[in-house]
């Protein structure tokens, strides 16, 4: 069976930077919405 999404990829901070993420009040660390990139 092959997974469904690859493992420790690597994202540069800048990257992160870059996405919009919104994180939830209960275990934000843990739980996260990632929005789309406005055009």
């Amino acid at each position: 069976m092959t997974p469904l999404a690859e493992k420790e990829i690597k994202v540069s901070d800048r990257e992160m930077k870059g996405l919009k993420i919104e994180h939830h009040q209960l275990h934000p660390k843990w739980n996260y919405t990632i929005f789309p990139q406005e055009s």
